[in-house]
């Protein structure tokens, strides 16, 4: 699961537990509901939707000090709702090395000494700092069809990174 996914799914979650101004359990029609779910209000909902998503939480990407204000957030409303954390040292947080590569106006590739354009004669899927001296085997778009017949072993990949035509 994707930590925004995660995430996002523990924002429902506390935003159901924390309602302020609940709508009664004996105002809704469903019998045996749960009281929880039946405290769920849609104003709640909105101004909490509108604080995680909102322009202060600027786009919460992952590794950077903005996500870590969204999950401190949610971490919040779990704490208001009453939830005990489960997560490292005793937190609402899980841990993990990430690694993160980022391309630059600096960033250049080159094919047998021919500088290419970045994004535009060539993606990279894995930036990196290497150079390779394979032979080069072009596979098209990577169909089936396009691989029929082709040893790729030992080889540098060329596929178009256009979408195929349907």
């Amino acid at each position: 699961m994707r930590a925004f996914d995660a995430v996002a799914s523990l924002v429902v979650f506390s935003i159901a537990c924390t309602s302020r101004g609940a709508i009664q359990s004996s105002d809704l029609a469903a019998p045996g509901m749960p009281p929880a779910l039946a405290s769920i209000a849609e104003a709640d909902l909105r101004r909490d939707l509108f604080a995680l998503a909102g322009d202060a939480m600027r786009g919460r990407e992952a590794g950077t000090l903005d996500e870590l204000r969204a999950s401190a957030w949610v971490a919040d409303r779990a704490r208001e709702a009453g939830l005990e954390p489960a997560g490292d040292d005793g937190t609402f947080f899980q841990f993990w090395p990430m690694r993160r590569t980022r391309t630059s106006d600096a960033s250049r590739i080159s094919l047998g000494g021919r500088n290419l354009a970045l994004w535009t004669e060539a993606v990279v899927v894995s930036p990196s700092d290497s150079a390779i001296d394979l032979p080069l085997v072009f596979i098209g778009q990577g169909r089936e069809s396009d691989l029929a017949g082709i040893e790729i072993k030992g080889k540098a990949v060329v596929a178009l990174i256009s979408p195929p035509d349907i």
